[in-house]
Protein backbone atom coordinates (compact mmCIF):
# COMPACT_ATOMS: atom_id res chain seq x y z
CA UNK A 1 0.00 0.00 0.00
CA UNK A 2 1.35 3.32 -0.91
CA UNK A 3 1.90 6.14 1.98
CA UNK A 4 0.47 9.77 0.88
CA UNK A 5 0.89 13.04 3.16
CA UNK A 6 -1.50 15.68 2.32
CA UNK A 7 -0.22 19.27 2.71
CA UNK A 8 -3.40 21.57 3.42
CA UNK A 9 -3.12 24.50 1.04
CA UNK A 10 -3.00 27.00 4.10
CA UNK A 11 0.43 25.60 4.65
CA UNK A 12 1.53 28.62 1.60
CA UNK A 13 -0.53 30.99 2.99
CA UNK A 14 -0.13 30.27 6.67
CA UNK A 15 1.96 33.86 7.91
CA UNK A 16 4.10 32.37 10.53
CA UNK A 17 5.35 30.40 7.09
CA UNK A 18 5.04 32.84 4.61
CA UNK A 19 6.33 36.05 6.63
CA UNK A 20 8.25 34.38 9.25
CA UNK A 21 10.12 31.67 7.87
CA UNK A 22 13.09 31.74 5.19
CA UNK A 23 12.35 29.85 1.99
CA UNK A 24 15.13 27.63 3.45
CA UNK A 25 13.39 27.37 6.55
CA UNK A 26 10.12 26.44 4.75
CA UNK A 27 11.83 23.90 2.58
CA UNK A 28 12.96 22.01 5.64
CA UNK A 29 9.66 22.21 7.66
CA UNK A 30 7.86 21.02 4.08
CA UNK A 31 10.38 17.82 4.05
CA UNK A 32 9.62 17.38 8.00
CA UNK A 33 6.11 17.49 7.29
CA UNK A 34 6.37 15.09 4.25
CA UNK A 35 9.60 12.70 4.14
CA UNK A 36 9.10 8.89 4.35
CA UNK A 37 9.55 8.81 8.10
CA UNK A 38 6.34 10.58 9.48
CA UNK A 39 3.47 8.51 11.55
CA UNK A 40 0.15 9.55 11.81
CA UNK A 41 0.91 10.88 15.88
CA UNK A 42 3.01 13.28 14.52
CA UNK A 43 5.91 11.95 16.36
CA UNK A 44 8.79 9.55 14.37
CA UNK A 45 12.76 8.86 14.67
CA UNK A 46 15.10 10.41 12.10
CA UNK A 47 18.67 11.01 12.28
CA UNK A 48 20.72 14.13 11.55
CA UNK A 49 22.65 12.26 9.17
CA UNK A 50 19.77 11.03 7.69
CA UNK A 51 17.99 14.22 7.04
CA UNK A 52 21.29 15.62 5.47
CA UNK A 53 21.79 12.57 3.40
CA UNK A 54 18.13 13.34 1.50
CA UNK A 55 18.29 16.72 1.78
CA UNK A 56 21.77 16.81 0.32
CA UNK A 57 22.45 19.82 2.92
CA UNK A 58 25.14 19.72 5.57
CA UNK A 59 24.78 18.36 8.86
CA UNK A 60 25.29 21.19 10.67
CA UNK A 61 22.85 23.09 8.36
CA UNK A 62 20.52 20.40 9.72
CA UNK A 63 21.09 21.27 13.40
CA UNK A 64 20.89 25.01 12.78
CA UNK A 65 17.23 24.28 10.99
CA UNK A 66 16.25 22.27 13.89
CA UNK A 67 17.27 25.03 16.36
CA UNK A 68 15.15 27.81 14.29
CA UNK A 69 12.14 25.45 14.16
CA UNK A 70 12.09 24.51 17.49
CA UNK A 71 13.29 27.60 19.42
CA UNK A 72 12.70 30.48 16.95
CA UNK A 73 9.24 29.24 15.00
CA UNK A 74 8.03 26.76 17.80
CA UNK A 75 6.36 24.19 14.83
CA UNK A 76 8.70 21.32 16.47
CA UNK A 77 10.39 19.50 19.03
CA UNK A 78 13.33 17.70 18.44
CA UNK A 79 14.93 15.00 21.47
CA UNK A 80 18.67 14.56 20.19
CA UNK A 81 18.94 11.28 22.52
CA UNK A 82 16.54 9.47 21.53
CA UNK A 83 16.73 10.94 17.30
CA UNK A 84 12.64 11.83 17.64
CA UNK A 85 10.74 14.49 16.00
CA UNK A 86 7.85 15.90 17.29
CA UNK A 87 5.27 18.06 15.14
CA UNK A 88 3.72 20.29 17.22
CA UNK A 89 0.36 20.96 15.20
CA UNK A 90 0.53 17.51 12.84
CA UNK A 91 -2.97 16.88 14.74
CA UNK A 92 -4.96 19.95 13.31
CA UNK A 93 -4.55 18.74 9.81
CA UNK A 94 -3.91 15.51 10.28
CA UNK A 95 -6.23 13.03 12.41
CA UNK A 96 -10.16 12.89 12.31
CA UNK A 97 -12.01 11.14 14.76
CA UNK A 98 -12.47 8.09 12.64
CA UNK A 99 -11.95 5.13 14.51
CA UNK A 100 -8.95 3.49 12.52
CA UNK A 101 -7.11 6.52 13.26
CA UNK A 102 -7.31 7.06 16.45
CA UNK A 103 -6.56 2.77 16.73
CA UNK A 104 -3.57 3.79 14.54
CA UNK A 105 -2.03 6.53 16.52
CA UNK A 106 -2.65 4.73 19.87
CA UNK A 107 -1.02 1.61 18.23
CA UNK A 108 2.44 4.07 17.36
CA UNK A 109 2.34 5.81 20.83
CA UNK A 110 4.52 2.13 21.96
CA UNK A 111 7.11 3.15 19.51
CA UNK A 112 7.36 6.49 21.05
CA UNK A 113 10.32 6.71 23.62
CA UNK A 114 10.22 10.53 24.69
CA UNK A 115 7.65 10.03 27.55
CA UNK A 116 6.96 14.10 27.21
CA UNK A 117 5.66 13.38 23.42
CA UNK A 118 3.89 10.16 24.03
CA UNK A 119 2.07 12.06 27.16
CA UNK A 120 1.00 15.29 24.82
CA UNK A 121 0.00 12.95 22.20
CA UNK A 122 -1.99 10.69 24.84
CA UNK A 123 -3.46 14.11 25.83
CA UNK A 124 -4.44 15.33 22.35
CA UNK A 125 -6.06 12.54 22.04
CA UNK A 126 -8.46 12.52 25.20
CA UNK A 127 -9.17 15.89 23.85
CA UNK A 128 -10.06 14.55 20.34
CA UNK A 129 -12.11 11.95 22.21
CA UNK A 130 -14.50 14.76 24.17
CA UNK A 131 -14.69 17.51 20.96
CA UNK A 132 -18.00 17.70 20.20
CA UNK A 133 -19.47 16.75 16.49
CA UNK A 134 -19.65 19.84 14.58
CA UNK A 135 -22.34 19.97 11.93
CA UNK A 136 -20.97 21.08 9.50
CA UNK A 137 -17.25 20.74 8.08
CA UNK A 138 -14.80 21.60 5.22
CA UNK A 139 -14.28 17.97 4.88
CA UNK A 140 -15.12 16.28 1.83
CA UNK A 141 -16.39 13.03 3.08
CA UNK A 142 -18.37 15.49 6.04
CA UNK A 143 -16.62 13.41 9.04
CA UNK A 144 -15.61 16.31 11.42
CA UNK A 145 -12.15 16.73 12.18
CA UNK A 146 -10.29 18.25 15.03
CA UNK A 147 -9.87 21.15 13.19
CA UNK A 148 -13.12 22.12 13.36
CA UNK A 149 -12.95 21.64 17.27
CA UNK A 150 -10.45 23.76 17.69
CA UNK A 151 -12.07 26.44 15.34
CA UNK A 152 -15.26 26.37 17.74
CA UNK A 153 -12.78 26.34 20.49
CA UNK A 154 -11.12 29.58 19.54
CA UNK A 155 -14.21 31.55 18.29
CA UNK A 156 -15.97 30.39 22.12
CA UNK A 157 -12.68 31.96 23.88
CA UNK A 158 -13.03 35.07 21.99
CA UNK A 159 -16.80 35.79 23.41
CA UNK A 160 -18.35 34.39 19.90
CA UNK A 161 -20.34 31.98 21.98
CA UNK A 162 -21.96 32.00 24.91
CA UNK A 163 -22.26 28.61 26.45
CA UNK A 164 -24.24 27.87 29.97
CA UNK A 165 -22.60 26.39 32.71
CA UNK A 166 -24.10 23.63 34.35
Amino acid sequence: MALYRALHVSFWTDTKIAVDFTPRERYFYLYLLTNPRTSISGCYEIGIKQISTEMGISKKEVERLLQRLEEEHKVIEYDRETRELYILNWHTYNWNRSPNCRKAIEAHLKDIKNTSFSERIKELLRGLEAAPRAPVTDTDDDKPKLIDYLRMKKYVEQGGLKVDEE
